[in-house]
């Protein structure tokens, strides 16, 4: 999983945040992030109860709201361009857009009952949105959608939602019809239970993603392509899970502890919110040239005798999965991919050695593409820093295996491997 690092000392962003291991208070790696959306070119989110907008590669951060009032549940428009926001200006919430660019928020809806903005119209030319305008009772919300420009909202005949997304061709809505009560009771199991279901827009017939016999908390459907992604708690704790609506298969998808995830429409990669933090997961196994792509330890194949994969819990020191005690030539670590299209990448190794081991050699091959580089000393097992080996070309429409592997160990292990990106490069 790829997390973000906040620099709010000078500006404020850095795509694929790492834990510090720095003591105190640490400038380099602000919390409390929340609310994540992403579109091919930016990432945004709210801090301080503000809308910020930086590009997807970490750079020009930028505040686009300044007023007192609280902005929440940002959105991108499918192609880029505005942002759909719920701002509580005026003494009331209500449903706002505005260009990336930035500039003065235009105001959509003027009901007194809050409006929360819920993502945009496959096509981009409104804004759905949750409103209790229309509802008998405080218990239920329901959906609407007013234009871009502005106009009297419409009601959508779904007859009560909490999360909802449309799917990318405008035919069907995966949503929840109630709030989830799990963000109270951990491990609720009761009448509230959070189910998500899926419904078709041309004859409202319904599928509901399946659960256990036991229940489970299902929320945060998002749509890419013809795959729902969703939090479930169905392993005690919210993980990420996909839904393949073609042929009804539910596939856990990270064992990551998380507390919101969000998507753009047409998006390849998931913006999760986490204990503070933010960051993205790439569509399984899928390699996008327009955005760096993170391979996990937990997804790689371990092959050797003495070498390990193992969780790291100090939180002072970069807490994470690490791939370690990688003393033998022939012991190798290996990610299988898939691309969308052909291109070039940097391959990016983020890792911990102690000074011992600086000059140990390692190999990453794919295909008949082979980059050597030397390790370097970070000062402990447990700090770390990013290397980049070299660049390698990666082709669409087939299976990429990307091996690391040592060349020649000083007597201690390679290195502890936390984690390879693959980032685009652009002619």
């Amino acid at each position: 999983m790829k997390k973000f690092t906040i620099h709010l000392a000078t500006s404020l962003f850095f795509l694929l945040f790492f834990v510090s291991s720095l003591n105190g208070i640490d400038k380099n790696n602000t919390r409390m992030m929340a609310q994540p959306a992403i579109s091919s070119k930016y990432v945004a989110f709210i801090y301080a109860e503000d809308l910020w907008i930086a590009n997807i590669d970490g750079s020009q951060p930028r505040r686009l709201t300044v007023d007192e009032g609280i902005e929440s549940n940002p959105f991108f428009s499918p192609d880029g361009s505005l942002i759909a926001f719920s701002a509580q200006y005026d003494g009331n919430t209500d449903v706002f857009v505005i260009p990336v660019e930035g500039g003065v928020p235009a105001r959509l809806t003027w009901h007194p009952s809050a409006d929360i903005v819920r993502g945009f119209t496959p096509e981009g030319k409104s804004i759905l949105f949750l409103s209790q305008r229309s509802s008998f009772t405080n218990r239920y919300l329901q959906l609407f959608t007013v234009g871009t420009g502005g106009g009297f909202p419409e009601k959508l005949r779904i007859p009560n939602a909490y999360f909802a997304c449309y799917s990318p061709d405008g035919n069907s809505m995966a949503y929840t019809p109630i709030a989830p009560a799990y963000q109270q009771w951990k491990n609720y199991r009761g009448g509230r239970i959070s189910n998500i279901w899926i419904c078709s827009l041309t004859d409202y017939s319904v599928i509901k993603i399946p659960q256990p016999e036991n229940g489970c908390n299902d929320s945060d459907p998002m749509w890419i392509r013809g795959k729902i992604y969703f939090l479930s708690d169905r392993e005690q704790h919210p993980l990420n899970y996909e839904f393949i609506n073609d042929v009804h298969l539910l596939v856990q998808l990270r064992n990551e502890k998380v507390s919101r995830q969000l998507i753009s429409p047409y998006s390849t990669v998931l913006v999760i919110e986490y204990s503070g933090d933010l960051g993205t997961i790439p569509s399984p196994a899928i390699v996008d040239d327009a955005f760096p792509t993170i391979l996990d330890p937990k997804d790689a194949r371990i092959n050797g005798t003495t070498l390990k994969y193992a969780y790291n819990p100090r939180w002072e020191k970069g807490r994470g999965y690490n791939i370690y005690d990688w003393y033998k030539n022939d012991e190798t670590v290996e990610w299988r991919f898939s691309a969308l299209r052909d291109g070039e990448f940097d391959v990016e190794l983020r890792y911990g050695a102690p000074d011992g081991c600086s000059g140990n050699e390692y190999m990453i091959r794919m295909g008949e593409q082979e980059l050597r580089s030397t390790v370097q000393s970070t000062g402990d097992w447990y700090e770390y820093r990013n290397q980049i080996a070299g660049s390698i070309r990666i082709k669409a429409n087939t299976e990429n295996v990307l091996v690391v592997q040592p060349v020649k160990t000083a007597g201690c292990s390679l290195m502890n491997l936390q984690s390879i990106r693959l980032l685009p490069i652009v002619r």
